[in-house]
């Protein structure tokens, strides 16, 4: 019973964040890491994938 509530709590905890994280990027977009691939030379596009 002890597995399954701290099981519940660490994916509960996790999957908040991940959310937190998508609502950023949805509402700040990848500019900032853009500027930093850009400036070692890369492609900008590479930041959706980062």
């Amino acid at each position: 019973m002890t597995d399954d509530a701290g099981k519940l709590v660490l994916r509960l905890a996790v999957g908040v964040l991940m959310l937190l994280h998508g609502i950023h990027k949805l509402l700040h977009g990848v500019d900032g890491i853009g500027g930093m691939l850009a400036g070692m030379g890369l492609p900008t596009v590479l930041a959706y994938g980062v």
